[in-house]
């Protein structure tokens, strides 16, 4: 095989003979590659194009430094996976993620107290909020002021690297591994975005309630309400142990996993 050397000459002599003897496998790889770059470059020009009150400097410095890797991934090594990394740095971005701070919520405040919720109805919405996190879409940055002291980092910090960790690989076919926000994100962006996601994630049961079962009914519109109204006010408490808490997750994740989504 031979390598470039230097000059456009020799790079394109290297990728064309990379390109005859490349597999199947290596092939799609670059079309996805490529199919990625011009929907990207598409979204960008469409955000250039609009007014300037309409448009988002975060989400377009994301979307561009996304398109330089993916170019640069091109020029280099079309046939590697484009590693997106290099923009922000690797996950995790916060120590404790949200998993975990929430199963500890469920320990500090269901564990031994069946008067409110049971441990293991805890232990299902817990699942349900989570799956529910994973899946749904941050509200963009604007001018919302936040006591920064309060804070490790800005809601633009983590938004970035959300966007370029766990919403763009999934609309992309080339950037991999796609990450659950809930598995790399933690205390910062729980009270960020905590209200927002409530809000939205209350409005959708009562539009989806008529559709289910009487199981998932009982718990979404009965338990999770009460479960999420403790949940914000720990969250927002300054002095609260559930980010600090450090059981052996053994046997708590093994009866996580047991309970099915309803």
């Amino acid at each position: 095989m031979i390598t470039p050397i230097g000059g456009t000459t020799d790079v394109i002599s290297y990728h064309t003979l990379r390109l005859t003897s490349a597999s199947r496998t290596e092939f799609m790889a670059l079309i996805k590659l490529v199919f990625d770059i011009n929907n990207i470059k598409a979204s960008l020009e469409i955000a250039y194009k609009k007014p300037k009150l309409q448009r988002n400097v975060v989400i377009e410095e994301v979307f561009n430094s996304v398109y330089k890797v993916l170019c640069k991934s091109v020029r280099g090594d079309p046939f590697k996976a484009p590693n997106v990394d290099t923009i922000y740095g690797s996950p995790p971005y916060e120590n404790t993620h949200i998993e975990q701070i929430l199963t500890n919520f469920c320990i500090r405040f269901f564990g031994n107290n069946k008067n409110v919720l049971t441990f293991e109805e805890a232990l299902m919405v817990t699942k349900i909020v989570l799956h529910f996190f994973n899946s749904w879409m941050w509200t963009i940055p604007d001018n919302k002021s936040y006591d920064q002291r309060l804070y490790s980092n800005t809601y633009s910090y983590y938004y970035r690297r959300y966007m370029v960790h766990c919403v763009i690989p999934r609309l992309s076919h080339s950037i991999s591994p796609r990450y659950q926000a809930t598995a790399i994100f933690g205390r910062d962006v729980l009270k960020y975005t905590l209200e927002s996601f409530s809000k939205e994630l209350q409005v959708w049961c009562y539009k989806s309630n008529i559709m289910w079962n009487e199981h998932t009914n009982l718990y979404c519109m009965t338990k999770m309400p009460i479960y999420m109204d403790l949940l914000k006010k720990e969250v927002y408490n300054r002095n609260s142990q559930i980010f600090t808490l450090d059981f052996d997750m053994t046997d708590i994740m093994r009866l996580y996993k047991s309970y099915q989504y309803p």
